[in-house]
């Protein structure tokens, strides 16, 4: 029962930091109040969260917010779009905490392993790498796609054929014609 409890608080505590970083940036002039009023309609409705909405809408991106929580947290936010992640990182941690928990291994520097995440309060998730790995554990925020495509490129993709065709298309290592289907793909597949 406890534990129930603490996820509804722990759920609570991460709308109110959302809430708390959306108001910062429409103080910045990045959103209105009104664009954010909107949005919270929406997601009583939807029940998508207030943040993913005014991302869909292009209002704010993934990196404003994520700027804006690492700067709270005293942590490093860290744009992995043209970092190279070292290779030698993934014997640190395991590809299926990688991809449940959104976390991927940056360099090891003496006893000490970066890591970059998208949600620094998950400390299960911290523990599981310090303890598997041996290491200390540094973290960097980063945004939840990037850690993913990270992650797809640190493990390989994964999936259904659908998902792998269509990050192996994002990643421009084919190019698939329209009028070709997954199932038609599978069909020739088996012959």
């Amino acid at each position: 029962h406890r534990i129930k409890e603490a996820g509804v608080i722990n759920v609570i505590n991460v709308m109110k930091d959302i809430m708390s970083i959306l108001e910062h940036l429409a103080s910045e002039g990045v959103v209105t109040k009104d664009k954010i009023k909107k949005a919270q309609e929406q997601s009583r409705i939807s029940s998508i969260p207030v943040d993913k909405i005014l991302i869909k809408e292009g209002l704010i991106s993934e990196e404003d917010i994520a700027r804006v929580l690492a700067s709270r947290l005293d942590i490093p936010f860290m744009d992995l779009k043209d970092y190279i992640i070292d290779a030698d990182t993934i014997k640190y941690i395991p590809e299926k905490i990688a991809r449940e928990k959104n976390i991927i291994p940056l360099f090891k520097l003496g006893n000490s392993l970066t890591v970059a995440v998208c949600d620094p309060r998950d400390i299960m998730a911290i523990d599981q790498v310090r303890l598997k790995s041996g290491l200390d554990v540094e973290l960097v925020l980063a945004t939840e796609s990037a850690i993913k495509n990270a992650v797809e490129q640190l493990y390989g993709v994964s999936g259904t054929l659908d998902d792998v065709l269509d990050a192996m298309d994002k990643q421009k290592l084919i190019k698939m014609p329209d009028d070709i289907s997954a199932k038609a793909l599978e069909e020739l597949a088996q012959e």
